[in-house]
């Protein structure tokens, strides 16, 4: 039951110097975040959790959903997150930041790819809440929405109950100024961190407009696909920026990386940049 890579939920940690983890203090506070826990075998290079009472069906039985931390922690490459930091624009500074916080500990879900993915996602910030208030941490490197958050962010918008949980880092929407387009002024705006759930990102590659407006109309595009699935088929149109304005949507291929299929924008003949299948 091996499972692919990209279909695992995992963030870094990052501190500033090496962490000591008490590992009894934290089963007690994941115990209290997420009922139904229990921890599996003795901490060795690694420290597991089942979540007992989330069984993902597979073919030869039901299996937990598991909580799988690497406490390390160690110094290492760090050239996953260099394009993070180009993208964290919730965090000024995130390279000083990430170059502050030479040490990760990586935490990651297991076998849980079955489980409903608004239930996925709850558990994975209930646990990771309790983690971050037991060990704290400079940083959050969300490896699925490629940015980096201030510890203290990502705490804030947990506890703001009129935060909806993506924002609190699962979410991004990335902006890219495209220097050899075809008209000046032309760039892209894409989300990431919703492939990890079967969920469309979404992308616009535009001209002339307002890059601020669009980035809050993907925000709340992506929460619309993660509350409704992937319910805008292509073909369908949304309302543009502007009263009345209706903008084609089409399944594609992704313009930039990781590869996935998303949910296309067009603005529209006046403000539509690059081809569309």
């Amino acid at each position: 039951m091996r499972e692919d890579v990209e279909s695992i939920y995992a963030v870094e940690l990052l501190f500033e110097s090496a962490p000591e983890i008490p590992v009894d203090a934290l089963t007690a506070a994941l115990k209290k975040a997420c009922p139904g826990i229990d921890r599996m075998g003795e901490p060795s290079e690694m420290l597991a959790f089942a979540h007992t009472s989330h069984l993902v069906q597979y073919k030869d039985g039901a299996l937990p959903a598991q909580l799988v931390i690497f406490p390390g922690p160690r110094k290492g490459d760090r050239s996953s997150i260099d394009d993070a930091m180009q993208q964290s624009w919730n965090l000024p500074g995130a390279k000083e930041v990430v170059a502050s916080a030479p040490y990760a500990v990586l935490v990651t879900d297991m076998m849980a790819q079955g489980l409903p993915y608004k239930e996925r996602l709850s558990l994975f910030l209930d646990a990771l809440e309790a983690i971050v208030t037991t060990v704290p941490c400079r940083a959050i490197h969300w490896r699925q929405s490629q940015q980096v958050t201030a510890t203290s962010t990502f705490l804030e918008a947990r506890r703001d109950p009129d935060q909806h949980p993506l924002l609190a880092g699962p979410l991004n929407v990335r902006f890219y100024n495209i220097s050899n387009g075809a008209v000046p002024g032309e760039s892209l705006v894409d989300t990431a961190g919703l492939s990890v759930f079967g969920l469309p990102d979404i992308q616009c590659h535009f001209h002339g407009l307002d890059p601020n407006r669009l980035v809050m109309m993907l925000y709340n595009l992506g929460i619309y696909v993660f509350e409704n699935g992937d319910v805008i088929e292509s073909g369908h149109t949304i309302e543009g920026l502007e009263p009345g304005e209706k903008w084609r949507c089409q399944h594609e291929d992704a313009l930039v990386p990781p590869e996935r299929v998303v949910l296309d924008v067009n603005p529209g003949p006046a403000f539509a940049a690059g081809g569309r299948s």
